[in-house]
């Protein structure tokens, strides 16, 4: 669920922040503007990662955080896994600065 959680989470952010730089706006509002695909993404989302847990997986997120470093293979599952993070965190980070500043950070 994780992989999949961090590639969405990749696409997002740069669409986000690709429609803000050509002037969409924050992504708030961008994901007002267009509210039945966001919430269907959404919905896509919450089933990729629930799937796994209903069919009996374990999943791999809290394991891989206790002896977690950075890989040295550029294309690996767990530089993939640093990406995910990194791109999940950058849009938390879009949204809370545009929601102190009142308007899109880029």
């Amino acid at each position: 669920p994780e992989a999949i959680n961090g590639r969405l989470a990749m696409v997002g952010f740069l669409a986000g922040a690709g429609a803000e730089l050509f002037g969409a706006g924050p992504l708030l509002k961008q994901a007002g503007s267009a509210s039945q695909p966001v919430l269907l993404v959404f919905a896509l989302l919450i089933a990729a990662s629930v799937i796994p847990v209903v069919k009996g997986g374990e999943g791999d997120y809290s394991k891989s955080l206790d002896d977690f470093q950075l890989p040295k293979e550029v294309f690996s599952k767990q530089m993939e896994l640093v990406h995910g993070r990194a791109a999940m965190a950058g849009v938390f980070g879009m949204l809370v600065l545009e929601a102190l500043i009142g308007r899109a950070v880029l």
